[in-house]
This record gives C-alpha cells, structure tokens and sequence, in this order.
C-alpha cells in the first residue's frame, strides 16, 4: 500500500487488509485490495540480497522471517507497506565455476589494475609535499571586494 496514496489513512487501511487476508486463501486478487505497484504483483526466485536491494535492508530482514504458507504484514519499505505470500524458500546454492569464470576473472584483473594504480598514486604523492596556506584576513577582505 502506499503511503503517498493514503497518508494518514494507510494505518487503518492496513488493518483492514490485514483483517481480509487472515481469513483469505493463497489466492486473493490484490489488485483489488491494495494499490498498483509499479514493480509489480509478484516476485519469484528473489534473493535475499535482491529483495534488500528492491525494497531496503529492513524490508529483507522482516521477510526472512516470514513463514510459509500464509499471508503476512504489513511489512514497511520505502515504498510503503506490503503484506505478502511466501510460497516456499530455496536453499541458496554457489555456481559452478565454469558458469562464473569469465565474472571472476575480470573482477580479478580489476582488482589488480585497482591495487596497481593505488600503488603508483601513493608513489606519486610520496614525491610531493603539499602546502595548504589560507590567507591572511586583510588579503580575504580585500578580494571580497
């Protein structure tokens, strides 16, 4: 729900959702219930890294802790507040490597090329002293005017 939309009603139309979904099944119509949402209705295969993403740490942390099987919320974001459906967890899994050797290869070279340009800038500005003179106050004055 959004709380541009309903502003100071959002509290009470929030239990009043929640009322309605306590006694509704896996399968409500929330377009009828709740407010558009410009991302959508439904979110499937979302990690928890890509719902803090969407949606705020807070918002990801909550969800975590959503059971299973039944609707819950409201559940705050900086969009609003959600109740939503979990129909089941996955279990996380590591790629093969096969599948991500060419992502970690090129963040290897970047972190490289990183590590070699802080190397050559510290070089650098370990050849230099640097000054830093403020000016007198009849010197400030003067260019004031």
């Amino acid at each position: 729900m959004s709380a541009t939309r309903r502003g100071s009603a959002l509290d009470g139309d929030a239990r009043q959702i929640a009322e309605t979904l306590v006694r509704a099944s896996a399968r409500v119509d929330t377009a009828t219930i709740g407010d558009p949402f410009l991302l959508g209705e439904e979110f499937r295969e979302m990690s928890q890294s890509d719902v803090a993403r969407t949606f705020g740490e807070g918002f990801a942390k909550q969800l975590s802790a959503v059971e299973p099987g039944r609707w819950q919320g409201p559940i705050p974001s900086s969009f609003g507040v959600h109740f939503v459906f979990v129909d089941e967890r996955a279990k996380g899994s590591l790629p093969p490597l096969d599948t991500v050797r060419e992502a970690v290869q090129r963040e290897w070279l970047n972190a490289r090329r990183i590590e070699a340009e802080q190397k050559l800038y510290r070089t650098l500005r370990d050849r230099y002293q640097i000054v830093v003179e403020t000016p007198s106050k009849a010197a400030a004055s003067e260019s004031a005017r």
